[in-house]
C-alpha cells in the first residue's frame, strides 16, 4: 500500500475512533436510582426519633428509595394511581433492622401492583420498651404529614392501607385517628399489649381509625405480651 494511502487510512481510522468515544461520552448517563436501607440503632448516639421513608416498587422491588420530601416523591417511581401501603415495624430492642422485612416486602409487592413504603424508625424504637411507646405519638405524627404530602399529590385516602406490627399496629392506628377514619385500610399484626390495655381509643388500634381495620393475633396472652381483646 502506497505510503499516503496509508496514513490517509491510519487518520480515518483515527477519526471514527475519536467520533464513537466522543459520542459515548457526550450522551447523558443512565440515571442510576439511589438504594437505602434501614438505620442500625446505636445506643451511644442515643435512641431519638429519626424517621425514615423507603419506598420499594413493582419495578424495583429491592431498593428502598429515600422519600422524605415532596420533590423526593416525584422524581422516584411512586406511582400516585396505584395503591400505597404502608409498612410499620415495632419495638426493636438492639436497633437493628427487622430481620423479616424484606421478605415482607417481596411479599406484598408480588401480590399486589402497589407502592410500598417502609416506615424505618429504628432509632426511636430501640432500648428500653417504655421510652419506644413515649416515641409513638411523634412517630404518628411524622407519619401523619408525610402521607399528607401523598394527598397533595392526588393519593386517595380510600387507597393508603397501613400494616403495622406489634407496636406499629398502635401507630397506624394513631394515624388513622389523625385522618377521622377515612384511610383505606389498616392491618394489625399481633398488635402489641404492655401499656396499651388500658389506653383510650385515641391512642391505640380500634375499629373506628379506618375504613376497614383488622387485626391478626398470633401471640395474644403470651410471655411476648400481645393483645387478646377484639381492636378490629
Amino acid at each position: 500500500m502506497p505510503p499516503g494511502l496509508r496514513k490517509i487510512q491510519f487518520c480515518s481510522w483515527g477519526l471514527l475512533l475519536w467520533l464513537s468515544i466522543g459520542s459515548a461520552g457526550d450522551a447523558p448517563p443512565t440515571p442510576q436510582t439511589k438504594c437505602t436501607n434501614f438505620q442500625n440503632a446505636n445506643l451511644l448516639r442515643g435512641t431519638n426519633l429519626k424517621v425514615q421513608f423507603l419506598l420499594f416498587t413493582p419495578l424495583d422491588p429491592s431498593c428502598g428509595q429515600l422519600v422524605q420530601e415532596s420533590s423526593d416523591i416525584q422524581n422516584s417511581g411512586f406511582n400516585a394511581t396505584l395503591g400505597t401501603k404502608l409498612l410499620i415495624h415495632g419495638f426493636r430492642a438492639l436497633g437493628t433492622k427487622p430481620s423479616w422485612i424484606d421478605k415482607f416486602i417481596g411479599t406484598l409487592l408480588r401480590a399486589a401492583n402497589a407502592n410500598v413504603i417502609a416506615v424505618d424508625w429504628v432509632y426511636g424504637s430501640t432500648g428500653v420498651y417504655f421510652s419506644a411507646v413515649e416515641n409513638v405519638v411523634k412517630l404518628g405524627l411524622e407519619i401523619s404529614r408525610f402521607l399528607r404530602k401523598l394527598l397533595v399529590l392526588g393519593v386517595p385516602e380510600s387507597s393508603i392501607h397501613i400494616i403495622g406490627v406489634s407496636l406499629g399496629a398502635h401507630v397506624g392506628g394513631m394515624v388513622g385517628h389523625f385522618y377521622k377514619g377515612q384511610l383505606g385500610r389498616i392491618t394489625g399484626l399481633d398488635p402489641a399489649g404492655p401499656e396499651y390495655t388500658k389506653a383510650s381509643l385515641e391512642e391505640r388500634l380500634d375499629p373506628g381509625d379506618a375504613r376497614f381495620v383488622e387485626a391478626i393475633h398470633t401471640d395474644a396472652d403470651s410471655e411476648y405480651g400481645g393483645w387478646v381483646t377484639l381492636l378490629g
